[in-house]
């Protein structure tokens, strides 16, 4: 256990030393083999003879060196990993010294990198395991070099007088304790100075108070003989190597001087030593757990504890089979952080202690850095503010995600610096992809990379066992790990998965770049590989695919245009191919039953592409963009469209055809027509209802009870559910929300991110009864049990809507789900009984002003009326059709079932502007805030928005109040009596009802600011802006910035906007306007809300 000194966070390491050897002096510090035959003796040395060794070796430093240091020189140093370094480290600081401890593990060119910047000039070189000589070969850095003893001549037990160290606490506090450096991952490694007060500062850690009746982390392991696993010229190794002998009273137990630690090393430590526990790199973990009788040696242990890096759940879960397994986080720049004992099975999570001013700053999608926040109070446990004094915040740039059920533990998800962000802008975090891989016997290691592309790919490093197999067969190497592979898909999205045909096999002449501590420098490991992964994403040409295809099951089977039949076959077994299904009907729905997502569509229409016929000048027989798929969700839709084109381009009536052309377009009315008829089918006429059940297992007061609305909201953690959210949570008009959502909690973990993300008070959800329940608005009873079902019918009062897929490649055939899922809303209302001439519950809409896309071209009104639309031509495309359908199936709702709805049309949704959501922010994925991030990026602005050059926004903080107003929820008082049947809805429309223009209101206020920061800003046409976004997604280079690969996601619907001759038409909102004070008195766009967005963005 810890032991706390009364000086504890005051104390110098010297004065610990000489402390330990007075108090304690025949206790054992160090043990180590005095041979390279374990089974031999062991060396132990107590703390007398520790502090006698530093003595001797600070005297020798000075005689050696000419005298004691002045401004304490740098003496660099790597050698065998044996006690000289714990030795060494002492004793430079009692001469006025400091060590710099250089790792093995370095390149000579990363090795002169340290040297150079530390500004060290004097070399300590054993007699063997040194390879300082090739830095010197490079003739970069002038060192001198000088012979060191060997460990023998320091451990002499033969006394030697005291090296006096009289310097007190507020003298030496800031002076150097020793020089590591980073590890280099994404270059050269750069020196990190500790200075004595941070090593002070780490014994404090004794004094920090138990969390709930929970110890310290690592209580069960410093305090023991503990087996150290790690290079001690790694941060782990040597702060544990000094701090747990002297401070927390173990004993630490080396390995063999002259050998690397491996698993078979750590084995034949633990038949020999038997220390009581371990603390080791996650890698020796894995090589240990993939053999049953290394793994049954753990049960002697009292604890196995591992860091600098993650560790492989299954790994993870065989390991606590035979002991504790405890997950320790710490920084070369600080030291190990504090943290709290967890439950067992939590063993992959963190518990920060809440007394070291560590937090967890929201990231976005679940993600959470960890970044320390100076706090005087706490000074003791923030040592990393004496590594860089000058700062008030550090982000450890470490992602975390919360437990889900236990608050205040966090999940490692690796480095911020690892996140790949792919050409379509998609994010991939490859950390447990590549844990899993890893785990394969016959795998050393594995990364995921693809920055910049539009496909991940895997880059393995075979274990030496395996190399002879591989260069016999690489494919059959491949095939043996496939399965590892596919495990690691299954858990990943669509856009993260590994296809066969991107996996590179690294040679043995080029082992992958290693940190000290054993894990993979990624940046330089992928540099040493480039010419392999370039050419395996060249053989895949960016528009046809020139290379195979893969699918979930191997090699996708080729496309076959030898007749009709021969190509619905080899459609459908494609489609098998790149899904999980096990069947497919010809009107089944691609993207609702087979799951296909953009990536998949664009695999499939690579394929389709490779698959044809070529004409003469080598292009394929016909014309097959990736929305020929989008507007043919079907089998039979998809085989009609693509047949049809290639019957009619080798017929000769087209020279060559588009499949776009031939495909659905007669068949989008019908289908939207086809679902208008079926779902309104059976619609309750209005009647008294049933009687309320009162049954309802849920703590409530009353049915429909007239002190408080009960609201029921859809898509609560969507973008604008959640700040709908806000403003039911702060009306006192509501009693009860009842969120439901697709997640598996009800979004319950998602919302409380949302909510403190953009703007929310953390106490929101205790202000109202707030309920979270998962739901599938499609299937019967919206998917929820009985009895919240029975409750919700019962006392509901209104029904927020806002839930719906937003994807304009889809055809309305695959928005069914949403549609059955409005359906289901209305027989919802439908069945509540009405109480004291209340109404049923208004079911409020949040359609979409693209019901109206092609308005301007149906009857030439000047604006769009706040009324029904019945032509269902109107809409124009997929997602406006769909919301079109809902809006005539809620019409009838209202005409048959006297149920009262509100449809709001919704247009284009800004960021939020009001002071309460300073934290929120306009998503950057979005077409407009691309627009903007591209143009800081290429310093050019388009000086027209083109079809959107009419700027009618709403910010989506008052949208969310100004649509509770509309729903009558706030602001005007709902209809006494219950509605007549006939009624209409009522329809409004949610835009800003004085828009501006881009080029006059938000232009110059983003020229300025550009201008002002980045200097020269060019405003040229949209065509021009275009033009030269599409020219940096075709440059052929990987490496893209971020804002590029935001926009490249748009450039399809980017280009739209250039068709400067089809402005979009304008939306009326005079009865909307009547209906809510907050978008009657909507301010105009102008440079303030500009200013805000931009600085949102960083901008």
């Amino acid at each position: 256990m810890a032991r706390a000194h009364g000086k504890a966070g005051t104390r110098l390491l010297p004065n610990i030393v000489d402390d330990v050897a007075t108090e304690e002096p025949d206790r054992i510090l160090y043990e180590y083999p005095s041979s390279s035959d374990l089974r031999g003796p062991w060396t132990k040395i107590s703390a007398r003879q520790y502090a006698n060794s530093v003595n001797r070796a600070a005297r020798w430093i000075e005689d050696t060196l000419g005298g004691r240091g002045q401004g304490f020189p740098r003496l660099g140093y790597s050698g065998p990993p044996d006690l000289r370094y714990y030795i060494l480290v002492v004793a430079a600081v009692k001469a006025g010294y400091v060590m710099l401890y250089n790792s093995l593990r370095n390149s000579a060119e990363g090795d002169a990198a340290v040297i150079e910047a530390a500004g060290c000039k004097t070399w300590l070189v054993p007699s063997r395991g040194s390879h300082i000589h090739r830095v010197v070969e490079l003739g970069r850095v002038a060192l001198e070099l000088v012979d060191l003893p060997d460990l023998d001549f320091f451990v002499d037990a033969t006394p030697v007088p005291h090296y006096p160290y009289t310097k007190t606490w507020e003298e030496a506090r800031r002076d150097p304790v020793w020089v590591l450096h980073t590890s280099g991952s994404t270059g050269h490694p750069k020196p990190v100075v500790r200075y004595l007060d941070s090593i002070a500062f780490a014994e404090a850690n004794t004094l920090l108070r138990p969390v709930d009746g929970r110890p310290l982390l690592l209580h069960d392991i410093w305090g023991t003989r503990v087996f150290s696993g790690f290079p001690c010229f790694h941060a782990a190794g040597l702060n544990n190597g000094t701090l747990w002998p002297l401070v927390h009273g173990g004993t630490i137990i080396f390995g063999p001087a002259l050998a690397m630690v491996t698993a078979d090393v750590v084995v034949e430590v633990l038949q020999t030593a038997r220390p009581a526990a371990m603390y080791v790199p996650p890698s020796l973990l894995e090589d240990i757990a993939k053999d049953d009788k290394s793994l049954a040696l753990l049960d002697s242990l009292d604890a196995v504890g591992y860091a600098g890096g993650p560790l492989n759940h299954d790994t993870g879960v065989r390991i606590t089979q035979h002991t504790v397994l405890r997950q320790g986080i710490g920084t070369t720049e600080t030291g190990w952080l504090p943290a709290v004992e967890t439950d067992p099975e939590d063993w992959h999570y963190t518990h920060v202690h809440p007394d070291t001013g560590n937090q967890f700053q929201d990231r976005g999608n679940n993600l959470y850095e960890l970044v320390a926040v100076r706090s005087p109070a706490l000074e003791k446990w923030q040592p990393i503010f004496s590594t860089f004094p000058e700062l008030d915040t550090y982000p450890f740039r470490d992602l975390f995600s919360p437990h889900p059920t236990k608050p205040g533990l966090y999940k490692y998800e690796g480095r911020i610096d690892n996140i790949i962000v792919l050409s379509n802008g998609e994010k991939v975090q490859p950390q447990e992809t590549e844990l899993i891989i890893a785990t394969h016997p016959l795998v050393s290691d594995a990364i995921v990379v693809g920055q910049g592309r539009f496909q991940v790919a895997l880059l393995l490093q075979p274990e030496e066992k395996a190399l002879d197999a591989v260069q016999k067969d690489e494919v059959a190497y491949i095939d043996r790990i496939w399965p590892f592979v596919e495990k690691a898909n299954a858990l990943a999205p669509a856009h993260a998965q590994i296809h066969r045909e991107f996996v590179v096999v690294g040679t043995p002449s080029k082992p992958f770049v290693k940190t000290g501590k054993g894990t993979v420098r990624r940046g330089p490991t992928v540099e040493l590989y480039k010419n392999e992964l370039d050419a395996v994403y060249a053989q895949t040409d960016a528009e046809t695919g020139a290379r195979a295809g893969y699918g979930a099951h191997g090699l996708l089977p080729a496309i076959d245009f030898s007749s009709a039949e021969s190509l619905r076959r080899t459609l459908l077994n494609v489609l098998l191919s790149l899904s999980e299904a096990q069947s497919i009907g010809d009107q089944d729905d691609l993207f609702t039953v087979l799951g296909l997502d953009s990536l998949l569509v664009l695999a499939l229409q690579r394929h389709i592409v490779r698959g044809l016929p070529r004409l003469p000048d080598g292009r394929p027989a016909i014309n097959v963009p990736a929305s020929v798929i989008y507007r043919n969700p079907t089998l039979a839709q998809l085989h009609h469209s693509l047949w049809a084109a290639y019957e009619a381009q080798a017929s000769g009536q087209g020279s060559r055809s588009d499949a776009e052309s031939r495909g659905a377009d007669t068949e989008h009315d019908s289908t939207a027509a086809s679902l208008l008829q079926r779902y309104p089918r059976d619609m309750p006429h209005l009647d008294d209802g049933p009687k309320p059940s009162g049954a309802a297992a849920v703590d409530c007061k009353g049915p429909r009870s007239e002190t408080g609305y009960v609201v029921v909201l859809t898509g609560s953690t969507g973008g604008l559910g959640s700040y709908v959210l806000n403003e039911l949570a702060q009306s006192t008009a509501v009693r009860e929300i009842w969120c439901l959502n697709r997640a598996a909690d009800g979004g319950a973990s998602r919302q409380h991110e949302l909510q403190a993300q953009r703007g929310a008070p953390p106490e929101f959800a205790s202000k109202k009864n707030i309920h979270f329940h998962h739901a599938t608005l499609a299937r019967p009873r919206l998917g929820l049990p009985t009895d919240i079902y029975a409750y919700l019918r019962d006392n509901v009062t209104h029904v927020v809507h806002t839930q719906w897929q937003v994807d304009f490649n889809l055809s309305v055939a695959s928005f069914e789900p949403h549609i059955q899922g409005v359906r289901n809303l209305i027989d919802l209302c439908a069945a509540a009984p009405i109480h004291n001439k209340r109404s049923r519950p208004r079911l409020i809409f949040t359609s979409s002003v693209g019901v109206a896309n092609k308005f301007d071209t149906a009857g030439g009104a000047a604006t769009v009326p706040e009324a029904s639309i019945t032509d269902l031509s109107v809409a124009g495309q997929g997602y406006g059709e769909s919301k079109l359908v809902a809006e005539l199936l809620l019409t009838a709702a209202a005409e048959k079932c006297g149920i009262p709805v509100t449809i709001c049309r919704v247009g284009q949704i800004s960021g939020p502007l009001k002071k309460a959501n300073k934290k929120g922010i306009w998503n950057e994925k979005e077409w407009f805030p691309s627009i903007i991030r591209f143009s800081a990026h290429a310093k050019i602005v388009p000086a027209s928005l083109g079809r959107n050059e009419v700027v009618d926004w709403i910010p989506v903080d008052y949208l969310a109040e100004i649509l509770l107003e509309l729903a009558e929820i706030t602001g005007a008082k709902p209809a006494s009596e219950s509605p007549k049947v006939g009624d209409r809805p009522t329809i409004v429309h949610a835009v800003h009802p004085r828009p501006v223009r881009w080029s006059d209101a938000l232009l110059p206020t983003v020229r300025a600011r550009f201008a002002s920061k980045l200097g020269r800003v060019d405003v040229v046409s949209l065509q021009t802006w275009v033009a030269t976004l599409t020219k940096a997604a075709t440059d052929g280079t990987g490496d893209k910035d971020e804002a590029t690969l935001f926009a490249l996601r748009l450039v399809q619907f980017l280009s739209h906007l250039s068709d400067e001759g089809k402005a979009r038409p304008l939306f009326s909102t005079a009865e909307s306007e009547k209906r809510s004070t907050t978008l009657r008195n909507l301010a105009l766009t102008g440079a303030d809300a500009m200013q805000t967005w931009l600085e949102q963005w960083g901008l």
